[in-house]
């Protein structure tokens, strides 16, 4: 497969590095694809190896915005009932 981004490795983006950018495309078409949103999500269960790179994966998801992972665990949205 080919494609017009660059490679991962070439991006200069530790976000990038760490699959951001692979899970965002993912997530883009999960959803376009089934009609459906992140607000339509009830429950996520996501396991990451560093805590950082889950903080990328909020975001990438379209859980939060971008820059707003930490907010969105402040408010308690990354829980059950959240």
């Amino acid at each position: 497969m080919t494609t017009d981004k660059p490679s991962t490795y070439l991006s200069n983006s530790n976000i990038a590095l760490v699959g951001g950018d692979m899970t965002k495309e993912a997530s883009k078409k999960v959803f376009a694809g089934t009609g459906y949103t992140p607000l339509d999500v009830q429950a996520v269960e996501l396991h990451d190896c560093f805590s950082a790179n889950e903080l990328v994966t909020y975001e990438s998801l379209g859980l939060c915005g971008i820059g707003k992972a930490g907010e969105f665990i402040d408010k308690g949205d990354n829980t059950y009932g959240g």
